[in-house]
């Protein structure tokens, strides 16, 4: 038995019958459990409780043994004086409050068998970062469905962390906010670092004033990005480089450490050197990015705003250096919707958020709901035991309900651990 599970009992009032009783044999009748409290002090706060024909208002201690009392020491702590009842699973001892006797109610007989045996088996240490993965089975409903979005909304406001951090250093520069934001998405999570720092290298005013130039982009970023530190012998590349030394004269700029980018292990079509050429490519074309992607109103305009050509190079080569077989480059749907999830909408979020246009807000994040489903080891292992991810934004919230509740094991607080404790599943 721990405390936890009767914190939890109490809370969700998980009893298996109501007629309570003190130790001393006064009735019981609880008209308010009290709120949870989740710092230091009694467990529940404001509660109402009826012992006999008194009405008493206020805390709640909730104890393994009556005795536990004494073992952590509430006699010398004020904080435990407006304490109307005890409530403990083993009742070992009569615990004092100045010079009156401390109500209690023992739940030794208030809870089924099935309770603990499910919390047993909840509480157990698992290989598996789904402790329920044999006990639940998935089914869809509204309170389901709302938990859901209430946990991608907190993964949403993670992410849009960075955002708020980039717009107070740019002073709410918002194109420069998503540029910058679309950088570190296109790297990825092995080169996302690499593409944030050099994205943050220059002032987004240079690609204003390089727009509707393929060959300056392109300049502009492979030589910020440290790819014209060594030479090659082809014209491309000269052609490029010549370009950039006039560029970083003309704004003196100074790039970032090439050995930030890394190659190894990584798929050729997620090499930096082609990500940089697509990126290069879509700022060309579209040097007011933000302004269009907050007039839009549906995934499917934001996609087609990524449909751009490379240059001809890039078709046969993954670097400057050796020529491969001719393949299309062009940016994928799957990693256009990784974009569009991973930094567009958390900027339309947080811009929306700004000017309070709720109805945006709702847009943004309606978007999710209309991308694919991610393809991860963790959204691979929830549906191995039942969970139907239908979207994006589905997918989201399970990686969130990971990171929160399943590798922490925090059962408890968790709506499926909830539903297995009671057995509604």
């Amino acid at each position: 038995m721990k405390e936890e599970l009767l914190v939890h009992v109490w809370q969700y009032k998980l009893f298996d019958n109501y007629v309570f009783n003190t130790s001393d044999g006064e009735n019981i009748e609880i008209l308010s459990f009290g709120v949870r409290n989740l710092d230091s002090g009694p467990d529940f706060f404001n509660a109402k409780i009826k012992i006999g024909n008194q009405i008493w208002a206020g805390n709640v201690e909730i104890h393994i043994n009556s005795s536990d009392w004494y073992k952590h020491k509430h006699q010398i702590d004020k904080a435990y004086s407006n304490v109307i009842l005890h409530v403990v699973f083993n009742h070992d001892k009569e615990v004092e409050i100045g010079e009156n006797i401390l109500p209690v109610l023992e739940l030794k007989n208030h809870i089924s068998d099935n309770v603990i045996k499910n919390y047993s088996y909840l509480s157990k240490p698992s290989k598996s970062f789904l402790s329920c993965k044999n006990s639940y089975v998935f089914k869809s409903d509204f309170e389901y469905d709302n938990w859901l979005d209430r946990l991608y909304v907190k993964r949403l406001e993670k992410k849009t962390e960075n955002v708020i951090n980039q717009l107070n250093i740019s002073v709410s520069h918002w194109e420069q906010v998503l540029f910058r934001s679309i950088s570190r998405s296109f790297g990825l999570k092995l080169n996302g670092d690499a593409f944030a720092n050099f994205s943050s290298s220059f002032d987004f005013k240079i690609v204003q004033q390089l727009s509707n130039n393929k060959l300056s982009m392109e300049a502009l970023f492979f030589g910020q990005s440290g790819f014209f530190e060594g030479e090659e012998n082809n014209e491309y590349f000269m052609r490029l480089k010549n370009e950039y030394i006039f560029i970083q004269q003309k704004y003196s700029l100074t790039g970032i450490n090439n050995s930030q980018f890394k190659f190894f292990r990584t798929r050729p079509a997620n090499f930096p050197t082609i990500r940089l050429a697509q990126l290069a490519s879509l700022y060309s074309v579209h040097t007011n990015l933000f302004s269009k992607i907050i007039e839009s109103n549906s995934v499917e305009f934001i996609k087609s705003l990524f449909d751009v050509e490379i240059d001809s190079f890039w078709k046969n080569h993954y670097n400057f250096s050796k020529e491969s077989k001719e393949t299309n480059k062009k940016l994928t749907n799957s990693f256009v919707e990784l974009i569009i999830l991973n930094a567009i909408i958390p900027v339309r979020f947080i811009y929306f958020k700004s000017i309070n246009s709720y109805d945006k807000i709702e847009e943004s994040l309606e978007f999710a709901q209309g991308l694919k489903k991610e393809n991860n080891i963790v959204v691979n292992e929830f549906e191995k035991y039942g969970w139907t991810v239908k979207n994006a934004k589905e997918s989201q919230a399970l990686l969130q309900l990971k990171n929160d509740f399943c590798i922490k094991n925090n059962c408890m607080d968790c709506l499926i651990g909830k539903r297995v404790l009671q057995k509604k599943v």
